[in-house]
């Protein structure tokens, strides 16, 4: 009977060992990953860092481009208050109007010069020069004389 107890100790003592074992491996493995993630915990607090520091420099330029936009939008609501007659669309109309009258007008005024030119160009050459009979008294034309 001593020797069944001592047998049956013995068995919950290799029992008890090899749990112990089994227990002290996944502890290590656990401490292992333990080690393992807060090293991976450091990487991403330092990336988190940088990316945190790349964002407030990102985030300062995106408030002085807003800063500039809303300079140039005031200034160019400025503007237009100021010439606000540029948007009537029928100034605008007019205006292209007046402008396409203005170049025909243009090319007539050039035209009719060119005629004029013309016109004296033919009247010199059909006044009678000096020493012919001419029915106007000499040095009366208004063409001077070519000699």
């Amino acid at each position: 009977a001593l020797q069944e107890k001592i047998d049956a100790r013995n068995g919950d003592l290799v029992r008890m060992r090899s749990k112990t074992g089994a227990q002290v491996q996944a502890l290590t493995h656990m401490k292992e990953k333990l080690q393992h993630v807060r090293k991976e915990n450091e990487r991403v607090v330092r990336e988190l860092a940088t990316l945190a520091e790349e964002s407030d420099k990102k985030g300062d330029h995106m408030r002085r481009l807003k800063a500039e936009r809303d300079r140039y939008k005031k200034e160019n609501e400025r503007m237009q208050a100021a010439s606000n007659t540029v948007d009537v669309p029928v100034l605008l109309d007019d205006y292209r109007y007046l402008k396409q009258k203005s170049a025909h007008l243009r090319q007539k005024t050039a035209r009719l010069r060119r005629m004029c030119t013309e016109a004296q160009t033919i009247k010199a050459s059909r006044t009678p020069r000096s020493g012919t009979n001419s029915k106007t008294p000499a040095g009366g034309g208004d063409t001077p004389k070519t000699t």
